[in-house]
């Protein structure tokens, strides 16, 4: 292959590459989280039609979930990130969320004083450094039906 040719095959490459890891790094940003605790909200509000929890005036009009109740930020110095949340006493029963994982920055997660039903799901695992709160929590283990 002609040396142009290789020159440019590697230019191509190397901004594939970044491409590919820019969109990567671009994924963990406190609007990501936010659309994750959107999801986390709506599933909730699903699962508990009556009884909810600080978690329904979450408004996703705002666009700082940093401001939402029982959300906990930090800023780590390249922007702040979902570290924790608290949803204590929060009327929650039903099946556990299970994408948790999509927040890479969270650390603590307290579901204490709640009614969660089911096993304890695997994306769990997939979290690094978290610390989980269940006390007071009622788990059971039965169907969804």
């Amino acid at each position: 292959m002609p040396e142009d040719e290789t020159d440019f095959s590697h230019a191509v490459f190397f901004v594939f590459l970044i491409l590919i890891t820019g969109t990567v790094v671009a994924g963990d940003s406190l609007d990501t989280d936010r659309k994750v605790l959107l999801n986390l909200k709506s599933f909730l509000e699903e699962k508990n039609p009556i009884n909810r929890g600080q978690y329904s005036q979450w408004d996703q009009l705002n666009t700082n979930p940093c401001n939402w109740s029982g959300i906990i930020c930090t800023d780590d110095g390249s922007g702040s990130r979902v570290t924790g949340i608290n949803l204590t006493n929060n009327n929650i029963s039903g099946d556990s969320y299970n994408n948790f994982s999509l927040l890479t920055a969270l650390s603590h997660l307290d579901l204490s004083q709640n009614y969660i039903r089911g096993s304890i799901p695997n994306d769990l695992s997939n979290c690094q450094n978290l610390f989980i709160s269940i006390s007071h929590t009622i788990c059971w283990m039965g169907s969804s039906t």
